[in-house]
């Protein structure tokens, strides 16, 4: 052993080293805050529901509840539900759903809707189809469970929580 300090140095130098790229390893494996899963819409444009969507004709439209479910292979499902209401006839609610994937960045979220499937009825199939009650979502970021969501059309904001 001719030089005992410099073989201390170089543990040293060796060790922190170790402790560095430890460290650099462990936080680019720590997994990202879980993004999927089941979240319940909260706030339109932060306010409480209903919302209305949709008035023309007489008729109004209100968005009386939602859930956004996205899944672990990147597939999402937005069911809404909507009362509509015409002049003095009893209101209708109905169930609309829309899908398709999504892609996440840490917090931030970016869906592509899928296309519209055709009408499970065949005599319908020269029917035009109701438009969706609201715009498929366009993008969202994740925040302690609170998840917002701009639309594709870029007229309204939605809160979920899970």
């Amino acid at each position: 052993m001719k030089h005992p300090m410099l073989r201390a140095g170089l543990l040293a130098v060796c060790a922190a080293f170790l402790g560095v790229v430890t460290d650099v390893a462990a936080q680019q494996t720590s997994p990202p805050p879980a993004i999927a899963g089941t979240y319940t819409l909260a706030q339109v444009d932060n306010g409480d529901l209903p919302a209305v969507v949709r008035e023309a004709d007489g008729c109004r439209e209100e968005l009386t509840a939602a859930t956004l479910t996205l899944q672990a292979d990147n597939t999402w499902n937005l069911q809404t539900t909507i009362k509509r209401q015409c002049g003095e006839q009893t209101a209708e609610e109905k169930t609309a759903t829309q899908q398709g994937t999504f892609t996440a960045a840490e917090l931030a979220i970016q869906f592509a809707a899928a296309p519209a499937a055709p009408p499970a009825d065949p005599d319908k199939t020269g029917e035009e189809q109701a438009p969706p009650p609201i715009a498929a979502p366009a993008s969202a970021t994740l925040q302690q469970n609170v998840l917002t969501v701009k639309l594709s059309d870029e007229k309204r904001q939605l809160t979920f929580r899970k």
